[in-house]
């Protein structure tokens, strides 16, 4: 009889602790959360802060970003939890702190297109969101880059000039590219260094050149840390610098597919760093 006892005791025991167990489990989840642009972007190696509580007061996690802009965490459920995305880059619109709705919660910073007219001090870079800007054109048209990227999905920033020649001889495939794709993008052919805009609209007529040219701030050499023309500086549906090309393309084909990664329907917001990259055919 007592060895009976004893073992009826060990049973609810075990029943009992593992069932206690289960319960202690089932209290806790694990929480996923990324951070991404709106293209589908992550943003990598960037702190995330969970706090219990939008005070701040009390503290459950604090991890940076994997390469797909993910932290995951183990924690009690709550539906009080809120996260601090910290060192996002300019130009987009991080909130002081975003609530954690769910065991998956994706956190997309809206960007920013902000229109700023004088470039002093400004320094853009690969990825960079450029700040909206408008453009008068040689034949006096004025073309700002939030207007155009509402129709269009993505701009190009040719730079150049008149005396070079490795512009001149770039221009008739860039022209050739853009008749194809022009339904849906924009060049604009910009010029800090020489001319002005008669002459840059002699020089479009002689070369049969369609898309907007004119000349521009000298600014623009330093905004854009220009070392070489002519020099491809892409924006991107969002408003994000996703390539810089310095050197001249002399193939139709190389701009082809430059302009059909950056407006394809399934395109995922990214940065290009070399046109070998999505361009089976390079120009010299």
């Amino acid at each position: 009889m007592i060895k009976r006892i004893i073992n009826l005791f060990l049973v609810f025991s075990l029943l009992f602790g593992v069932a206690g167990c289960t319960l202690q489990s089932a209290s806790e989840r694990e929480y996923k959360i990324t951070v991404i642009t709106e293209g589908g972007m992550p943003f990598s190696s960037v702190p995330v802060i969970v706090y219990s509580g939008t005070d701040k007061n009390d503290l459950v996690w604090r991890a940076e970003t994997d390469s797909q802009g993910s932290i995951t965490f183990t924690a009690k459920v709550s539906d009080d939890y809120i996260a601090v995305v910290e060192d996002i880059p300019q130009g987009y619109d991080n909130k002081e702190y975003y609530s954690v709705e769910s065991y998956e919660t994706v956190i997309t910073p809206e960007i920013l297109l902000e229109e700023k007219v004088d470039l002093t001090g400004i320094s853009y870079d690969l990825g960079d969101i450029i700040h909206d800007f408008t453009v008068c054109d040689a034949e006096g048209n004025e073309h700002k880059l939030s207007d155009i990227l509402k129709d269009k999905k993505m701009v190009m920033l040719n730079f150049w000039y008149l005396n070079c020649m490795p512009c001149k001889m770039e221009f008739p495939y860039l022209e050739e590219a853009y008749q194809q794709y022009n339904d849906k993008l924009e060049v604009i052919a910009l010029n800090p260094v020489d001319g002005t805009n008669a002459t840059v609209s002699a020089f479009a007529d002689e070369m049969g050149l369609s898309f907007p040219m004119s000349v521009c701030d000298p600014i623009w050499e330093s905004a854009m840390q220009l070392s070489a023309y002519p020099t491809t500086v892409i924006i991107d549906r969002y408003g994000m610098i996703g390539m810089i090309h310095k050197g001249y393309i002399t193939e139709t084909d190389t701009f082809n597919d430059i302009f059909e990664y950056f407006t394809s329907d399934g395109y995922v917001q990214s940065t290009v760093k070399n046109i070998s990259d999505i361009s089976q055919k390079e120009g010299e």
